[in-house]
């Protein structure tokens, strides 16, 4: 029997070994067809009621780009407009509207007609971006916005085999990591260029690691890379590499205790924290790690529902808001939300289904891409949402605010952390005021906001590890 999906894995039926990957079909090795339909026709119900473009679902509105075969391994905006969304035989499509509307980008499709296995993308600008994919080529770059793409001749495809994690630091600074399988896609690497792809430096991470799938740089020289060493995906551990001098030295920060895991995704809050999300193909519970020194130390969090149950699906993609507030998904589920931290979680669905990537734009928008794909306004899901009863909340408040006459806003941050800036939004997300360059304590610090209408506003302190919101009405 032939597997109906085009898993990168692929399936018993086609190949004789135990496929490790949670397909959303499922293999029919593992599953009666009858029972695959079920599921199938499952997803894409839940699929059409979510892809309403001008609904909400738990904060969430639904892009309205095409059903992909697979689904969105990839999304890059570089404005809360414009962003492109790329995924294994979905091909690639653009926005120019927010994601009221889409178009193809037919010029990566080849002679056939027919869209590489697009894994990640990556744009500096309107003009230039990158992609990653699995195979030959292994990264492609434009240079007009996606009407035309090539491979950079001194990108060496002989030893780079796949590209899973892309960051871009501007139109001359990209980095890239790969891959999540060394047996199908040759052994891992770290690559760069500061010259916009007329050179590139790759090294070859074979003796420090088995597989790469990620990475997050604070800068170009201080970041970290992550994917699994002694064994690849099935049977490695979950591991975390930083440098601090653009990859010349590498430490290993984090290795997971249980064999079948893999980072998967990094995400970054401020300057210091990090969080990640490990894929378990094992027998280890669903779990996550944080960080709040810059990838030094890690802290494993097991992802549970509050009476203690693990919760169910292979994690891939991950997210947070703030310290408190965040989600995690994998392919054929919906995501799963905290509000305490990762102490308890929650389904958030309807939500993103297959979720495996998550980006912040301007700390005011976070996008994501799965199966479905969509956009969470940061400022107007926080004015309706309270941070869970529990360990967590027996702390003080971080932050402090209250009207205190007219427009102005007295603001207190019992936050550690340096302030770097000040905004205030309205209830809907407007963005009202900013501070740029407030004092780096804030205590009794006053925001005046000029004249402004009655009614609900947060106040959004960013430092150097976090974003802190409260809530203040003015009367």
């Amino acid at each position: 029997m032939q597997c109906p999906m085009q898993c990168p894995m692929q399936c018993p039926a086609k190949r004789p070994m135990q496929c490790p990957m949670q397909c959303p079909m499922q293999c029919p090795a593992k599953r009666p067809m009858q029972m695959q339909l079920s599921r199938a026709l499952v997803a894409i119900a839940a699929f059409l009621v979510f892809q309403c473009p001008v609904s909400a679902q738990n904060g969430w509105r639904a892009f309205a780009v095409p059903f992909p075969q697979d689904r969105y391994d990839g999304i890059s905006f570089i404005n809360p407009r414009v962003g492109w969304v790329v995924g294994a035989f979905s091909g690639m499509h653009a926005t120019t509207d927010g994601g009221y509307s889409w178009r193809e980008v037919v010029s990566i499709l080849n002679s056939n007609n027919r869209a590489p296995f697009l894994r990640t993308i990556a744009f500096a600008s309107e003009r230039v971006g990158w992609a990653g994919l699995l195979g030959k080529p292994s990264l492609i770059r434009t240079t007009d916005g996606g009407a035309s793409w090539h491979v950079p001749q001194s990108f060496d495809t002989a030893i780079v085999g796949g590209v899973c994690g892309t960051q871009v630091f501007d139109e001359q600074i990209f980095y890239c990591v790969g891959a999540y399988s060394a047996r199908q896609y040759g052994q891992p690497h770290f690559s760069l260029t500061t010259d916009g792809g007329q050179t590139f430096v790759h090294q070859h991470m074979k003796e420090r690691i088995t597989t790469l799938v990620d990475l997050e740089f604070a800068t170009t020289q201080i970041g970290v890379v992550g994917g699994s060493i002694d064994g690849g995906l099935g049977d490695g551990y979950a591991c975390v590499l930083r440098t601090t001098n653009g990859g010349t030295n590498w430490d290993t920060t984090y290795r997971c205790q249980y064999v079948g895991t893999q980072i998967w995704k990094f995400q970054r809050l401020g300057v210091d924290t990090l969080w990640a999300s490990i894929q378990s193909m094992g027998v280890g519970p669903p779990l996550v790690i944080t960080s709040v020194d810059d990838g030094r130390t890690w802290r494993e969090i097991e992802v549970r529902y509050a009476n203690g149950d693990p919760v169910e699906g292979t994690l891939q993609g991950i997210g947070f808001v703030n310290s408190q507030i965040g989600w995690v998904g994998g392919r054929a589920f919906d995501m799963f939300e905290t509000r305490d931290g990762g102490a308890t979680w929650r389904s958030s669905a309807p939500s993103i289904i297959g979720l495996n990537k998550m980006q912040r734009i301007a700390d005011t928008l976070i996008v994501a891409a799965g199966t479905t794909c969509g956009a969470l306004n940061i400022p107007k899901f926080l004015t309706g949402t309270s941070v869970e009863k529990g360990a967590s909340e027996a702390q003080p408040a971080d932050l402090v605010a209250h009207h205190v006459g007219g427009g102005l806003l007295r603001v207190s941050v019992l936050h550690k952390a340096a302030v770097r800036h000040v905004r205030v939004y309205s209830a809907t997300g407007q963005l009202i005021h900013t501070v740029e360059h407030p004092p780096t304590e804030v205590v009794d610090y006053t925001v005046n906001l000029g004249s402004v209408a009655r009614g609900l506003y947060i106040v959004a302190v960013f430092t150097d590890v976090d974003m802190l919101t409260a809530k203040v009405a003015v009367q």
